[in-house]
């Protein structure tokens, strides 16, 4: 389980197109936290980025 985050907590996840990375930018992203997510696979990555 994760916990709320602070409006201001700013994480960068490697990793994010897939599998615990991906699962880890969707979970602190739902609960407030800003995400910089890395990926070797852009393609893969693209459908989970939230929408600016």
């Amino acid at each position: 389980m994760i916990p709320a985050l602070h409006c201001r907590t700013t994480l960068l996840i490697t990793g994010s197109s897939s599998g615990i990375g991906r699962a880890l930018c969707e979970q602190f992203h739902t609960r407030g936290a800003r995400v910089v997510a890395t990926a070797r696979n852009l393609d893969a990555l693209a459908p989970s980025l939230p929408k600016a």
